[in-house]
């Protein structure tokens, strides 16, 4: 394949088949191997009352061969998982199930009569024989690869059954996909099944079948990837009928009299939902003649950070949230990118940041929430309190956008050029969202702590729309640098939860006192690589999990995460993992990806090491004005990061391959060099930023730029790596160059380097 294609699937028959009559059921069901009457009856009887409670989409139906053996593989999700495949397939399936489960009272007969082959981990052979036997009589057998039920929700390892009896039977291989059954009582969901309550009386599920494969194209991998492929497409049919801020107004009225937001750092410390609804319909009241579709916002996370950002969206327009520490060029070019022409702000930040190019028209938080009357803010309230949501999103004017319509603009850190802009969607935000929601790695009671700045994707999206439309408290401080008003927001909201970024849960784990999160039970990170000492340090201190994410803010931005490990029945530990060390998790539901060759960027089959490319509901189809259109091809995202992918769908981040240097015809991550070299001189308090630059006779050379007192020597001496690693010169300062996100100022990097070595 010379080029990444558009997804296939994307177009396909889509059939609801929920409360079908018994005779369509009869007649799409008809049994080839003519089995008794009353047992096709009892059968058929049973589908047709499964169908009350599924409401089954078919995807793709078009693609199952109604004559011949065929061997279906599919992921397996729940309990009921049988049950939803054959409402949707055109044709009896005989299943491989677990030989334990034959001898469960009344299950055990039910799999019998079924038909089912039983598998066994002592005779595996035999089911496999037995199955493609099945197959060549023109049978339709099903057979879950992954062989157990996953804990959390995440496509498992393929074993390599199936591709045993495929090869033996020499028979066409059709992927199916489960989507929709994770969440319901029959999955592990919450940590258990059954016991919990079922959402809604009937639930949405979707199968997707794939074309068929021949019998040697049906490797673990190539099965993997088709899995991915139609968990994509099935995630977009999905019906998204509300916009950013309709959702926020359902959430924050049902958490109406409770409090939904805590800021210890502002004069009024915590908010109520009634309470932010009311506030942000007040603000949207006056800005909605303001010019212009985007409005700029300047302030801190927060209480007023989030009032503005949600009473913009309430007046129809589109926040935009600014970095006030870019320089003066790429801050005029986010400005003049944008269109924007009013910037809400404080009164304190206008004279911190005196060499920002604020626009004429600047909105002060502080006067703009004193403006209303007390009367309207008592109605206001009033109303938030009492109307039903509809009638509340009715008088409040909540403007009726569309899924594709702009909700968010943010800006990409800029770490090596001017910021591009990202324009997101509410289909985007709210697609990201629900995918990490289908994670479950947030429990019902938690409380999470952002200090991360709102121009950062993570920091605005997951760090302030996720707690509020997710129904959990959110507590904040103003600078993720301050870590005595961490320490104070910790305390006061006893929180459960952490979003950082490794450069500052670094800090955490030495400036933060013990007993400030002495509840916290999880910190999650993202937007760089995570040390594995700075990880170890952080869990020894405060005894708590650490798991890694990866994201982009052409993503919405979380990709994958690395989730705590599930349990299996009374806190034992399961076989099952939900994290691996080196990490950044598995892609969230919903997406799927590829891996391009680093040399010719092109797609190579059987690749496990490439550039990332990513396709998925979240993610953006282009940049504001056409920017880098080379990253965009047929509505993939070409994220310019060196991944690896392992068996079991772990991704691990190698660098980008803009921090790759060709030395001596060979490829060297800049990040593999920071990694060894952290490894040889353990210390989590120091920063390494290795880089490349031109060379005359290798093409480029190595330099490490470090807050360490070594020396090249030092490196030659405890490296244990190949000499074309060794960086050629070894700069120590005081200090490196980050963003105000954490992340590291590559620009400013390679000016100190080329400074350094031009005064040496």
């Amino acid at each position: 394949m010379t080029a990444l294609l558009p997804l296939m699937n994307t177009k396909q028959q889509s059939v609801s088949l929920g409360r079908l009559p018994i005779w369509r059921l009869r007649e799409s069901h008809q049994e080839s191997t003519n089995p008794p009457v009353l047992l096709g009856l009892i059968r058929k009887i049973a589908l047709w009352l499964a169908g009350w409670r599924y409401d089954v989409k078919a995807l793709g139906l078009e693609n199952f061969p109604l004559k011949g053996g065929v061997l279906m593989v599919c992921n397996h999700v729940s309990y009921v998982d049988t049950v939803v495949l054959s409402l949707a397939c055109p044709r009896p399936i005989r299943f491989l199930s677990y030989e334990g489960l034959f001898g469960v009272p009344l299950l055990g007969t039910i799999l019998r009569m079924a038909g089912a082959i039983p598998v066994s981990p002592t005779r595996a052979t035999e089911a496999i024989r037995r199955a493609a036997e099945c197959v060549k009589r023109g049978e339709v057998v099903c057979i879950f690869p992954e062989g157990q039920l996953t804990r959390t929700g995440c496509l498992m390892e393929l074993k390599s059954g199936f591709e045993l009896i495929a090869r033996q039977a020499d028979c066409q291989v059709v992927v199916a996909q489960l989507d929709g059954l994770w969440g319901s009582i029959h999955s592990f969901e919450g940590g258990r099944y059954f016991t919990k309550w079922p959402k809604g009386l009937r639930r949405a599920a979707a199968v997707s079948f794939s074309t068929p494969l021949r019998a040697t194209e049906a490797t673990s991998e190539r099965v993997r990837e088709i899995l991915l492929d139609l968990g994509e497409n099935a995630f977009r049919e999905r019906l998204l009928t509300s916009s950013l801020p309709q959702r926020l107004v359902g959430a924050l009225k049902a958490r109406a009299l409770r409090t939904v937001i805590v800021d210890p750092s502002s004069p009024i410390k915590r908010l109520r939902g009634a309470e932010l609804l009311t506030g942000a319909w007040l603000l949207a009241k006056t800005w909605k003649q303001l010019p212009g579709r985007r409005i700029g916002i300047l302030l801190p996370p927060g209480i007023a950070g989030t009032l503005a950002n949600v009473g913009v969206l309430f007046s129809g327009k589109i926040p935009v949230n600014l970095n006030p520490t870019l320089t003066v060029e790429a801050a005029d070019s986010c400005l003049q990118l944008g269109g924007i022409k009013t910037v809400i702000t404080a009164e304190i930040l206008v004279k911190k940041f005196p060499t920002f190019p604020w626009p004429e028209d600047v909105i002060l938080i502080e006067r703009a929430l004193k403006q209303p009357s007390h009367m309207e803010g008592l109605l206001s309230g009033a109303a938030c309190l009492l109307l039903p949501v509809g009638v509340l999103k009715h008088l409040m004017r909540i403007p009726a956008l569309g899924q594709e319509d702009e909700a968010l603009l943010l800006f990409t850190s800029g770490t090596s050029g001017l910021p591009k802009g990202v324009a997101l969607t509410h289909r985007q935000v709210l697609s990201n969202f629900d995918q990490v929601s289908e994670t479950g790695f947030l429990q019902q009671d938690d409380r999470i702590l952002s200090a991360l700045p709102l121009f950062h994707s993570f920091g605005l999206t997951m760090g302030l729309f996720m707690p509020l439309l997710s129904g959990r408290k959110l507590v904040t401080a103003p600078s993720p640098l301050d870590c005595e008003k961490v320490s104070v927001a910790a305390r006061d909201g006893k929180v459960t939860v952490l979003l950082t970024t490794p450069t500052f849960l670094r800090n955490y784990a030495k400036r933060i006192p013990c007993d400030a999160f002495s509840t916290l039970r999880l910190a999650a990170t993202g937007a760089e690589r995570l040390p594995a000492e700075t990880a170890e340090l952080f869990r020894s201190r405060f005894g708590c999990e650490v798991c890694e994410g990866y994201g982009l803010t052409e993503a919405s931005p979380v990709v994958s995460f690395n989730m705590p490990h599930p349990v299996r029945g009374l806190g034992a530990q399961s076989d099952q993992s939900g994290s691996m060390a080196g990490s950044a998790g598995r892609l969230l539901p919903g997406m799927t990806m590829r891996l391009l060759d680093p040399e010719t960027g092109k797609e190579s089959p059987g690749l496990s090491c490439g550039i990332l490319a990513l396709h998925g509901p979240n993610i953006i189809n282009e940049y504001l004005n056409d920017q880098c259109p080379e990253k965009f091809e047929n509505g993939w995202l070409i994220t310019g990061d060196i991944v690896r992918l392992d068996a079991e769908g772990f991704l691990f981040l190698e660098g980008r391959l803009s921090r790759f240097s060709k030395i001596g015809g060979e490829m060297v991550s800049h990040a593999a060099v920071e990694e060894a070299i952290g490894k040889a001189f353990p210390d989590a308090s120091v920063q390494d930023c290795v880089l490349g630059r031109p060379s005359g006779d290798k093409g480029e050379e190595l330099v490490l730029l470090t807050t360490r007192k070594i020396t090249r020597e030092d490196l030659r001496r405890e490296l244990e790596v190949p000499n074309l690693w060794i960086p050629r010169h070894v700069l120590c300062v005081e200090s490196i160059p980050t963003l105000a996100t954490g992340k590291l100022d590559l620009a400013a990097s390679r000016r100190l380097i080329e400074d350094q070595i031009a005064t040496a």
